[in-house]
C-alpha cells in the first residue's frame, strides 16, 4: 500500500470494543476461560482499541454502560448457541449456555 500503515492512527481516543467473554466460574476449565480471555481482551488493545469485557454474570448496570458506550463488538464465540433461541429441540447441540446467548444477543441488538 505505498508504504500506508493499516494501523488506526493514534490521533483521538481508542474504540470502545465490547467483548463478550466465557465466564470462568462457569467453564469446566477456569483457568483455560480466564487465559482464552485475555488473549482475545490484549488482541483487541494491541490493535487498538480499549477492551469493555463482558460475561454472563457481568452486573446489568455495568453491562448497560458498557453497551452504551460500544463501538464495536467481538462476539468471541464458545459452546453452541441454544436452539431454543430460533424454535428448534437440541437435536445435536451441546454445551450451550443461555446466559452468554442472551448476552450476545443484546450486545448485538446495541
Amino acid at each position: 500500500m505505498d508504504g500506508m500503515s493499516l494501523a488506526r492512527s493514534t490521533d483521538g481516543p481508542a474504540p470502545a470494543i465490547v467483548v463478550t467473554l466465557q465466564a470462568p466460574a462457569r467453564a469446566a476449565d477456569p483457568e483455560l476461560a480466564e487465559r482464552k480471555n485475555g488473549l482475545y481482551l490484549a488482541a483487541v488493545e494491541r490493535a487498538g482499541g480499549r477492551a469493555l469485557p463482558l460475561d454472563e454474570t457481568t452486573p446489568a448496570a455495568e453491562r448497560a454502560a458498557a453497551l452504551a458506550e460500544m463501538e464495536g463488538l467481538l462476539l468471541s464465540g464458545g459452546a453452541d448457541l441454544d436452539p431454543a433461541r430460533y424454535g428448534e429441540a437440541p437435536a445435536g447441540a451441546r454445551d450451550v449456555e443461555p446466559g452468554r446467548d442472551e448476552l450476545e444477543w443484546q450486545a448485538w441488538q446495541a
